[in-house]
């Protein structure tokens, strides 16, 4: 049986660049662009700054592997 955990992944030029940009656009205590999500509860479709409107937002991006 092989590792789950590698030291590390080999990705493809276009997935190289992909997570190339996210680490240039998102940075902790930046306000997040407005987009649309959708509610992992009810399924409705929302705008993100709708939730933000309300009350302090935090996101939170993590692998559900």
């Amino acid at each position: 049986m092989s590792d789950y955990n590698y030291d590390h992944f080999t990705l493809s030029d276009e997935e190289q660049a992909a997570f190339d940009a996210f680490r240039r656009t998102s940075r902790v205590g930046l306000r997040a662009p407005d987009a649309e999500l959708v509610d992992a509860v009810s399924g409705q479709r929302l705008r993100l700054s709708s939730l933000w409107r309300e009350r302090p937002l935090v996101l939170e991006f993590g692998s559900l592997t």
